[in-house]
Protein backbone atom coordinates (compact mmCIF):
# COMPACT_ATOMS: atom_id res chain seq x y z
CA UNK A 1 0.00 0.00 0.00
CA UNK A 2 1.65 3.54 -1.04
CA UNK A 3 1.57 6.60 1.37
CA UNK A 4 -0.94 7.92 -0.67
CA UNK A 5 -3.13 5.09 -0.12
CA UNK A 6 -3.00 5.51 3.50
CA UNK A 7 -5.40 8.30 3.44
CA UNK A 8 -8.08 6.42 1.70
CA UNK A 9 -8.95 4.86 4.72
CA UNK A 10 -9.33 8.59 6.52
CA UNK A 11 -12.10 8.88 4.31
CA UNK A 12 -14.79 6.53 5.87
CA UNK A 13 -13.42 6.69 8.73
CA UNK A 14 -13.66 10.33 9.51
CA UNK A 15 -17.32 9.91 8.33
CA UNK A 16 -18.56 7.03 10.16
CA UNK A 17 -16.91 8.95 13.26
CA UNK A 18 -19.25 12.04 12.62
CA UNK A 19 -21.97 10.21 12.01
CA UNK A 20 -21.91 8.05 15.11
CA UNK A 21 -20.83 10.71 17.06
CA UNK A 22 -23.32 13.30 15.89
CA UNK A 23 -26.03 10.08 16.42
CA UNK A 24 -25.07 10.34 19.84
CA UNK A 25 -24.93 13.99 20.36
CA UNK A 26 -28.60 14.27 20.07
CA UNK A 27 -29.70 11.34 21.97
CA UNK A 28 -27.75 12.45 25.02
CA UNK A 29 -28.33 15.71 24.82
CA UNK A 30 -31.94 15.86 23.11
CA UNK A 31 -33.27 18.70 21.77
CA UNK A 32 -36.45 19.73 19.34
CA UNK A 33 -36.49 19.17 15.69
CA UNK A 34 -35.81 22.57 14.71
CA UNK A 35 -32.81 22.53 16.51
CA UNK A 36 -29.33 22.37 14.80
CA UNK A 37 -26.60 19.66 15.71
CA UNK A 38 -25.38 22.88 16.75
CA UNK A 39 -27.90 24.05 19.26
CA UNK A 40 -28.18 20.35 20.57
CA UNK A 41 -24.30 21.18 21.34
CA UNK A 42 -24.81 24.37 22.90
CA UNK A 43 -26.80 23.41 25.35
CA UNK A 44 -24.78 22.51 28.03
CA UNK A 45 -20.83 23.41 28.53
CA UNK A 46 -20.33 19.27 28.38
CA UNK A 47 -22.17 19.10 25.22
CA UNK A 48 -19.97 22.04 23.62
CA UNK A 49 -16.91 20.20 25.04
CA UNK A 50 -18.13 16.55 23.26
CA UNK A 51 -18.99 18.77 19.76
CA UNK A 52 -15.56 20.05 19.22
CA UNK A 53 -13.97 17.06 20.78
CA UNK A 54 -15.68 15.27 18.02
CA UNK A 55 -16.02 17.17 15.28
CA UNK A 56 -12.57 19.19 15.10
CA UNK A 57 -10.11 16.01 14.73
CA UNK A 58 -12.82 13.90 12.21
CA UNK A 59 -13.07 16.86 10.03
CA UNK A 60 -9.13 17.54 10.20
CA UNK A 61 -9.14 13.46 9.14
CA UNK A 62 -11.56 14.08 6.70
CA UNK A 63 -9.60 17.15 5.15
CA UNK A 64 -6.73 14.82 4.72
CA UNK A 65 -8.31 12.42 3.15
CA UNK A 66 -9.49 14.74 0.87
CA UNK A 67 -6.09 17.10 0.18
CA UNK A 68 -3.70 14.07 0.25
CA UNK A 69 -5.85 11.67 -1.61
CA UNK A 70 -9.39 12.68 -3.57
CA UNK A 71 -8.07 15.51 -4.30
CA UNK A 72 -5.00 14.64 -6.53
CA UNK A 73 -6.63 11.29 -7.08
CA UNK A 74 -9.74 12.60 -9.20
CA UNK A 75 -7.35 16.02 -10.40
CA UNK A 76 -9.58 17.98 -8.79
CA UNK A 77 -8.60 22.02 -9.64
CA UNK A 78 -6.37 23.62 -7.45
CA UNK A 79 -9.17 25.99 -6.10
CA UNK A 80 -10.55 22.53 -4.78
CA UNK A 81 -8.12 22.78 -2.26
CA UNK A 82 -8.87 26.15 -1.16
CA UNK A 83 -12.64 26.08 -0.88
CA UNK A 84 -11.78 22.65 1.56
CA UNK A 85 -9.75 24.92 3.39
CA UNK A 86 -12.14 27.72 3.45
CA UNK A 87 -14.98 25.40 4.93
CA UNK A 88 -12.36 23.43 7.55
CA UNK A 89 -12.29 26.75 8.64
CA UNK A 90 -15.91 27.21 9.11
CA UNK A 91 -16.74 24.45 10.58
CA UNK A 92 -13.80 24.94 13.39
CA UNK A 93 -15.29 28.71 13.51
CA UNK A 94 -18.37 26.53 14.44
CA UNK A 95 -17.11 23.99 16.69
CA UNK A 96 -14.81 26.86 18.63
CA UNK A 97 -18.28 28.98 18.75
CA UNK A 98 -21.37 27.72 20.46
CA UNK A 99 -24.71 28.68 19.13
CA UNK A 100 -25.63 30.67 21.92
CA UNK A 101 -26.94 33.91 22.01
CA UNK A 102 -26.13 37.57 20.22
CA UNK A 103 -22.80 37.59 18.59
CA UNK A 104 -21.49 33.90 19.21
CA UNK A 105 -24.52 32.98 17.44
CA UNK A 106 -23.79 34.93 14.57
CA UNK A 107 -20.16 34.03 14.35
CA UNK A 108 -21.01 30.24 14.50
CA UNK A 109 -23.76 30.69 12.21
CA UNK A 110 -21.31 32.27 9.96
CA UNK A 111 -18.88 29.71 10.30
CA UNK A 112 -21.67 26.90 9.73
CA UNK A 113 -22.94 28.55 6.92
CA UNK A 114 -19.52 28.89 5.19
CA UNK A 115 -18.81 24.92 5.41
CA UNK A 116 -22.37 24.38 4.09
CA UNK A 117 -21.67 26.45 1.11
CA UNK A 118 -18.48 24.70 0.30
CA UNK A 119 -19.72 21.59 1.00
CA UNK A 120 -21.84 22.00 -1.86
CA UNK A 121 -18.90 23.19 -4.62
CA UNK A 122 -16.69 20.52 -3.58
CA UNK A 123 -19.49 18.30 -4.47
CA UNK A 124 -20.03 20.34 -7.76
CA UNK A 125 -16.43 20.18 -9.05
CA UNK A 126 -16.36 16.56 -8.14
CA UNK A 127 -19.48 15.54 -10.58
CA UNK A 128 -17.23 17.23 -13.10
CA UNK A 129 -14.03 15.18 -12.69
CA UNK A 130 -13.42 13.19 -15.52
CA UNK A 131 -11.83 10.37 -13.42
CA UNK A 132 -15.01 9.41 -11.18
CA UNK A 133 -17.37 6.49 -12.89
CA UNK A 134 -20.44 7.11 -14.76
CA UNK A 135 -22.43 5.32 -12.40
CA UNK A 136 -21.02 7.18 -9.41
CA UNK A 137 -21.23 10.67 -10.84
CA UNK A 138 -25.02 10.04 -11.74
CA UNK A 139 -25.63 9.43 -8.36
CA UNK A 140 -23.47 12.24 -7.07
CA UNK A 141 -25.72 14.24 -9.52
CA UNK A 142 -28.72 13.14 -7.89
CA UNK A 143 -27.51 13.64 -4.33
CA UNK A 144 -26.28 17.20 -5.70
CA UNK A 145 -30.01 17.79 -6.83
CA UNK A 146 -31.36 16.47 -3.56
CA UNK A 147 -28.87 18.84 -1.96
CA UNK A 148 -30.15 21.82 -3.38
CA UNK A 149 -33.73 21.25 -3.12
CA UNK A 150 -32.53 20.67 1.07
CA UNK A 151 -30.91 24.11 1.04
CA UNK A 152 -33.69 25.85 -0.95
CA UNK A 153 -36.39 24.28 1.09
CA UNK A 154 -34.09 25.91 3.96
CA UNK A 155 -33.78 29.38 2.12
CA UNK A 156 -37.51 29.46 1.30
CA UNK A 157 -40.15 27.74 3.21
CA UNK A 158 -40.09 29.15 6.61
CA UNK A 159 -42.15 26.08 7.24
CA UNK A 160 -39.45 23.56 6.66
CA UNK A 161 -37.22 25.31 9.51
CA UNK A 162 -39.39 23.34 12.35
CA UNK A 163 -37.89 20.43 10.81
CA UNK A 164 -34.47 21.65 10.58
CA UNK A 165 -32.22 18.50 12.44
CA UNK A 166 -33.80 16.59 9.69
CA UNK A 167 -32.51 18.62 6.96
CA UNK A 168 -29.32 19.72 7.96
CA UNK A 169 -27.93 16.15 8.86
CA UNK A 170 -29.42 14.63 5.43
CA UNK A 171 -27.60 17.43 4.15
CA UNK A 172 -24.36 16.66 5.40
CA UNK A 173 -24.78 12.74 5.03
CA UNK A 174 -25.76 13.41 1.56
CA UNK A 175 -22.68 14.99 1.18
CA UNK A 176 -20.23 12.28 2.31
CA UNK A 177 -22.34 9.67 1.26
CA UNK A 178 -21.48 11.52 -2.38
CA UNK A 179 -17.55 11.47 -1.73
CA UNK A 180 -17.79 7.75 -0.28
CA UNK A 181 -19.60 6.79 -3.66
CA UNK A 182 -16.78 8.52 -5.95
CA UNK A 183 -14.05 6.88 -4.02
CA UNK A 184 -15.48 3.24 -3.95
CA UNK A 185 -18.27 3.13 -6.68
CA UNK A 186 -16.49 2.06 -10.24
Amino acid sequence: MSAIEIFKILGPLSVFTMWIGLAFLVYKWPGKLDMSLSRHAAQTKWASIYYAALLMPAVAAFYLFMTRWFIPTYHLPEVANYILLIGVLGQYVACLVPDTTGNASKIHQAGGYTMSVTLGIMLGLTVFAAEISTVARWIDVTIVCLMTYLYGLFLFVPKAREHFLIYQSAYVVLFHVAILVATYVH
